[in-house]
């Protein structure tokens, strides 16, 4: 899924976005979303949900915080080293 979001890559952690409604459910309907641990993936990263802001026009913006991976966790088939989104792995 493209992101339509303006982020400097690669995205560190404690990096914040913000993401609209609209593409947290297309998250969500992707199988991108892990409500356990409320983790969304994008851009190649785990995201969590900072903050929320509605306006009076009925949209609503999501302010997403860049999660660190854990050290030599496991994910899409490779070890991805501590802090690095995989798409930054080599």
């Amino acid at each position: 899924m493209k992101s339509p979001c303006n982020v400097i890559w690669p995205a560190e952690p404690g990096d914040t976005r913000e993401v609209s409604e609209r593409l947290l459910e297309q998250i969500h309907l992707a199988g991108k979303y892990d409500s356990y641990s409320q983790i969304h993936q994008l851009d190649g990263c785990q995201w969590k949900v900072q903050n929320q802001i509605s306006h009076p026009s009925g949209d609503t913006l999501h302010t997403l915080l860049r999660k660190r991976v854990r050290s030599g966790h496991f994910q899409q088939g490779r070890i991805v080293p501590e802090g690095m989104c995989p798409a930054m792995t080599i």
